[in-house]
C-alpha cells in the first residue's frame, strides 16, 4: 500500500508539472499573440502616417508646378491645349500608389489649383477630364510596365482631352467639334512628353534607392 500511495503521489506530481507547463505555455503564447498584434499595429499606424505625409508632399509638388505652368504663356492659342506638367506626379503616383491614394493627390490638386488660379468654372472640365483619364490610366498600370510609362500618359492624356470635349460640347453645342482634331494631337504629344519625364524620375529615384541599399 505504501508502495502505491508513493506511486500515485509521483504521479500526481508529474501530472501536476506537465499541467502547469501547458498553462504556462498557453500564457506564453497568448503574451506573445498580444505583442505581435501591438507591433502590427503599431506598424500600421507609422505606415499610414508616412503615407499621408508623402501624399501630402506629391500634391503640394503637383500644386506648385500647376500654378507655376499657369504664368507661362500657352505654345498654342487654341483653349484646353497645354503641357500638364503636373501629370508628371500624376504619373508617379500611379505607379506606385493605390488607386484611392492617387485620385486624392489629382482631385485635391485639381480643386485648390483652380482656387489658386481663380478659375472655379473650370473645374467641372478638369474634374470631367481626370476622372476619365484615372478610369483609363489606373487599370494600364497593370498591363504597361514602368519602362512604357510614357505609353500610359499619352493615353491618359488623350483621355483626359476628350473629357474636357464631351463636357464642353454638352455646354457649348456642336460648334467646337472643329478643336477635337488639335486636342487629341496635342494629347499625343503632351502625354509623350509628361511620361518621358515621369519615366525618367522613376529610374532616378530606383537607382538612388539601391545605391542606398548597397551602402548599408
Amino acid at each position: 500500500m505504501r508502495v502505491a500511495s508513493g506511486v500515485s503521489r509521483s504521479y500526481l506530481r508529474e501530472d501536476g508539472n506537465v499541467k502547469f507547463k501547458r498553462s504556462a505555455n498557453r500564457l506564453s503564447a497568448k503574451s506573445f499573440s498580444r505583442a505581435i498584434r501591438k507591433r502590427r499595429v503599431v506598424e500600421n499606424r507609422q505606415s499610414t502616417t508616412k503615407t499621408i505625409a508623402q501624399l501630402g508632399v506629391l500634391t503640394a509638388v503637383a500644386l506648385t508646378i500647376f500654378v507655376v505652368e499657369l504664368q507661362i504663356p500657352p505654345l498654342i492659342p487654341i483653349p484646353g491645349i497645354k503641357l500638364g506638367l503636373a501629370n508628371i506626379i500624376t504619373m508617379y503616383a500611379i505607379y506606385y500608389y493605390r488607386p484611392k491614394e492617387v485620385m486624392a493627390i489629382v482631385f485635391t490638386r485639381i480643386f485648390l489649383g483652380s482656387i489658386f488660379g481663380g478659375n472655379l468654372s473650370a473645374l467641372m472640365y478638369s474634374f470631367s477630364g481626370s476622372t476619365l483619364c484615372l478610369l483609363g490610366m489606373l487599370p494600364l498600370r497593370r498591363v504597361l510596365p514602368k519602362k512604357f510609362i510614357w505609353l500610359n500618359s499619352m493615353m491618359g492624356a488623350v483621355l483626359h482631352n476628350i473629357g474636357q470635349f464631351c463636357v464642353a460640347l454638352a455646354v457649348m453645342g456642336t460648334a467646337i467639334i472643329a478643336y477635337l482634331p488639335f486636342l487629341m494631337f496635342s494629347g499625343f504629344i503632351t502625354g509623350i512628353f509628361t511620361g518621358l519625364c515621369a519615366q525618367i524620375l522613376v529610374f532616378k529615384l530606383n537607382r538612388k534607392k539601391i545605391e542606398k541599399e548597397i551602402r548599408r
